[in-house]
């Protein structure tokens, strides 16, 4: 389904109020058009009247224009960009049992585990709000490394075959899943299990069609928030898998329990760690926009979400509109989409900018400081999104104290 998204720009104007005693603001304020009248400060991200019309105890921390095609200091991220292979080998000692007491060894005294341990020296786990765990947006694979389609050797079965396994999971219920599944037919996959929730199973499947270049997999996925990372679900990980057994008519040909696997290898005998590469970005800075509608053009810097992905004209009925890329066709337990994000620099809630712009040259004084009552974030949207097309934006807040981070949407 095309996913067409006409234009987008992003301003965001964030103040600390004192004296008003107002809620902090929970949705985002924005007009797909200008002149509407509501909001008209927001209208024209040309103003610069809002510092002048504050009040005495009102501190513009931070205003993002990107003019002149400038990022100001803003990155972009590719939320299907996975962070590493995260199924290996464990023995779980140092562990403690984790939250709750399910970190250990399924049998004998190593287990396959989806999960990442403690660790503040890497980049990406020192932000956790709680590990050992799993993250958001994973995408991760333990697979045979016969298939039918590559370069592995084929299974040396005869006809149909039986898998069994032991497996405990610990998932964010409906929301995050492990899918085991086997493929005989060159990524024609074929699910044999879902898992979400907490629970363990010792599990047992006939597979009739199998042929000589089966291939088998445990696939988990996570959505973008609920998991270690940002501390709103509290795990031990995802889950971990053990006797991993693959037979046919004339008996057993692969039997996996990980005992003669080193703690850390990512994959044990016939299985091993798989991740899908990342959609890509398609987020830049823009100017000049036009839109079909003439007060929709915007000849201001914004960021946009579809460079690269101007279609042709015969396939659309407005010619040289951009739409968001094409999702990547089924490859998952849900089609690889565009799923990106941009980010701000850290913003300082103990400084302000005194030229209401992108620099916090400012320090707000002690006195003021301690009677601020939170912080108003503003910013405007333009954007063509049917709901038919499944083309959505949001916005969220990563909170950020003493090194730790956590998410608010």
């Amino acid at each position: 389904m095309r996913r067409a998204l006409i234009g987008a720009s992003v301003l965001l104007f964030l103040t600390i109020s004192a004296a008003a005693q107002e809620p902090i603001e929970r949705e985002p304020r924005f007009e797909r058009a200008r002149g509407s009248g509501e909001y008209p400060e927001l209208v024209d991200p040309g103003l610069r009247g809002l510092n002048e019309a504050a009040a005495v105890d009102t501190y513009c921390l931070v205003w993002y224009t990107f003019e002149q095609m400038n990022w100001q200091g803003w990155t972009r991220y590719d939320n299907t960009a996975q962070k590493g292979a995260f199924w290996h080998v464990d023995d779980f000692a140092g562990l403690g049992g984790g939250t709750g007491g399910g970190l250990v060894p399924l049998e004998g005294t190593k287990s396959l585990w989806c999960g990442a341990r403690p660790n503040p020296a890497d980049p990406y786990l020192c932000l956790w709000q709680s590990a050992p765990g799993y993250g958001n947006n994973w995408r991760q694979i333990l697979e045979t490394d016969y298939g039918c389609c590559d370069s592995g050797l084929p299974l040396p079965h005869f006809g149909p075959i039986t898998f069994a396994y032991k497996i405990a999971y610990d998932l964010e219920p409906d929301h995050d899943f492990v899918v085991v599944e086997y493929d005989a037919h060159c990524r024609d996959w074929q699910e044999l299990a879902t898992y979400t929730g907490q629970g363990s199973a010792t599990e047992e499947f006939f597979i009739p069609g199998a042929f000589t270049r089966t291939k088998l997999r445990f696939r988990f996925t996570s959505d973008e928030a609920g998991s270690d990372e940002d501390g709103l679900y509290n795990s031990d990980g995802a889950c971990i898998v053990d006797s991993l057994c693959v037979s046919d008519s004339v008996g057993l040909f692969s039997y996996e329990d990980c005992e003669s696997a080193p703690v850390g290898q990512q994959g044990a005998g016939i299985w091993n760690t798989w991740i899908e590469g990342s959609f890509g970005l398609y987020s830049g800075l823009k100017n000049n926009l036009t839109d079909n509608d003439p007060c929709g053009d915007n000849m201001a810097t914004q960021i946009i979400f579809f460079l690269g992905s101007l279609i042709p004209a015969s396939s659309y009925p407005w010619p040289g509109i951009w739409v968001t890329p094409f999702c990547m066709g089924a490859g998952g337990y849900k089609e690889r989409c565009q799923n990106e994000i941009v980010i701000s620099p850290v913003i300082d809630l103990k400084r302000f900018s005194t030229a209401c712009n992108s620099n916090q040259n400012g320090t707000i004084p002690p006195g003021d400081l301690a009677g601020l009552q939170g912080a108003l974030l503003r910013f405007t949207v333009y954007a063509d999104l049917p709901f038919e097309n499944l083309v959505f934006y949001k916005w969220a807040v990563r909170m950020i104290d003493d090194g730790r981070s956590g998410q608010r949407r």
